[in-house]
């Protein structure tokens, strides 16, 4: 018994997904060259049936094979991605969280090569100081249409820009736009352009809550008392 699990530990379907990253931040570890060998160790161990990284370094020599790449943290930068994007043909699923040194050029040239990505993660920080991401966002729309699961909490964008992504992503399922305090959404223009969306913010609590047209109109303080009776039609909770 004890052979034949040691045989499928030894395998490379138990090596599919390497969560380097993790392992590195538990024990310390900052020297990129200890990353590097434990990254061609566990390459070379999983004989070519890798998955999922999740790691800052050697990602464009075993890219071909990955269909999820998670970097959040990462200091990768517009020019790195430009070289490497070619090779991410197969990702379906990305991490971009709080890599501050990509930019809107750099997730135009992810949308343009990773044709089959389905899930974006693109949140911020908010105690950092950041300059409008509304060229970001207009990336997203122009690049990602296939995308069902995007997060951009913290984001500096407009109302606009999220309702052009709602637009130009029709199979998009799930929005996080938490803590992107400078967007209103309207509840029958975002169903009428994505029907299929359920969003997640601005506010920061569990679910979203859409102005409706009613609410526009500053004037009629007694509508707006009854509309505090009807919150909960407010709210999408995911």
């Amino acid at each position: 018994m004890e052979e034949f699990v040691n045989h499928v530990v030894l395998g490379p379907y138990c090596w599919q997904t390497i969560n380097i990253l993790e392992w590195c931040i538990c024990i310390g570890v900052r020297n990129p060259g200890h990353i590097d060998r434990m990254l061609r160790f566990l390459v070379h161990r999983s004989s070519g049936a890798l998955r999922e990284i999740r790691s800052t370094s050697r990602v464009s020599t075993i890219a071909g094979s990955l269909r999820t790449l998670l970097i959040p943290w990462c200091d990768i930068s517009n020019s790195i991605i430009e070289r490497v994007a070619e090779k991410l043909s197969g990702i379906i699923r990305m991490d971009l969280s709080y890599c501050y040194k990509i930019r809107a050029e750099g997730l135009s040239v992810i949308g343009k090569n990773c044709q089959r990505l389905v899930g974006l993660r693109r949140n911020m920080n908010p105690e950092k100081e950041m300059a409008g991401q509304d060229e970001e966002a207009a990336a997203i729309a122009a690049t990602m249409p296939r995308l069902k699961h995007l997060e951009i909490t913290y984001n500096r964008v407009e109302t606009k820009s999220v309702m052009k992504i709602i637009e130009s992503c029709p199979d998009l399922e799930l929005l996080d736009v938490r803590g992107c305090w400078d967007v209103v959404l309207n509840r029958e223009r975002v169903e009428k352009l994505g029907p299929k969306v359920r969003v997640l913010g601005p506010s920061v609590r569990n679910g979203l809550r859409i102005k409706d047209d009613d609410d526009d109109d500053d004037d009629d303080d007694d509508d707006d008392d009854d509309d505090d009776d009807d919150d909960d039609d407010d709210v999408v909770v995911v």
